[in-house]
């Protein structure tokens, strides 16, 4: 029996632009399996429950990087948030979709409003942890400013000097029309600890309370950009009629999930 997936929330442009009229359902692909990248680290907690809660049968998933879903030939790899947009793009990956930060996906060049925003918070039934990007400056150069003039700190303080970040694009696009000269230092790890280790002065990295900048003594100088949790698909011609079919399932789990939780 043909099955009729209602993708009418599709077109709406909360999960993308086009819909297909009819699919065939994804039991008949049961043979094959599609594979989604899901972030390891600070966001996996929200996503597994996220997925759980649209209706996803993870058994009990322990440490394992794959996950295979019970109800649904897809399988989830657990990877680093980092290189879901890469693992997603690349031709000879078996990875056809992925969740991650929009941080992520902006650093990786596909700008920061790329791929689909998912509801987490709301499906989750709690407040999604607000992340943000941020801009600031060590305890050091902060102090100096206000004891010699006698003044807060401003981002145009930062102009010369050395700016930590691990979104080296994202720090040299937002601040090279703000401030003059600076240079950028890639880091991947601990971004507030690098004061302590070399003479840098400026902060870019994200945070939700801002419990670790003010402990480490730095200076928030702006706040400028909301992360999301969002999906992203690899390109048409790397889909087979498996993976568009078993996606579109996923998208009407989300779409179902939201409807159930807004009639309550």
């Amino acid at each position: 029996m043909n099955k009729e997936i209602d993708l009418k929330y599709l077109s709406s442009g909360e999960f993308g632009d086009t819909a297909t009229t009819q699919i065939r359902p994804y039991k008949q692909y049961a043979k094959e399996r599609t594979r989604i990248a899901i972030p390891g680290g600070e966001l996996t907690g929200e996503v597994m429950q996220f997925l759980q809660n649209i209706g996803l049968d993870l058994g009990n998933p322990g440490r394992k990087l794959k996950i295979s879903v019970g109800n649904m030939p897809l399988d989830l790899i657990v990877i680093r948030a980092s290189t879901v947009p890469e693992m997603v793009e690349r031709d000879d990956s078996l990875i056809k979709a992925g969740i991650t930060g929009s941080d992520i996906l902006w650093e990786a060049g596909m700008g920061k409003d790329a791929g689909e925003k998912l509801p987490v918070g709301e499906i989750n039934d709690e407040p999604e942890d607000t992340w943000q990007l941020y801009i600031g400056m060590s305890q050091k150069l902060s102090r100096q400013i206000a004891q010699v003039k006698d003044r807060r700190p401003t981002i145009l303080d930062l102009n010369g000097q050395t700016i930590v970040s691990k979104f080296p694009r994202i720090t040299t696009e937002i601040l090279q029309e703000r401030i003059g000269k600076f240079d950028v230092f890639y880091t991947p790890g601990k971004v507030e600890a690098i004061q302590y280790c070399l003479p840098y002065n400026g902060v870019m990295d994200v945070v939700a309370s801002g419990a670790t900048a003010k402990a480490n003594g730095i200076q928030i100088l702006d706040r400028f950009y909301d992360v999301t949790t969002r999906m992203i698909t690899s390109s048409d011609n790397k889909l087979n009629a498996t993976d568009r079919a078993v996606l579109n399932e996923f998208k009407n789990c989300i779409y179902v999930a939201q409807q159930s939780r807004r009639m309550l």
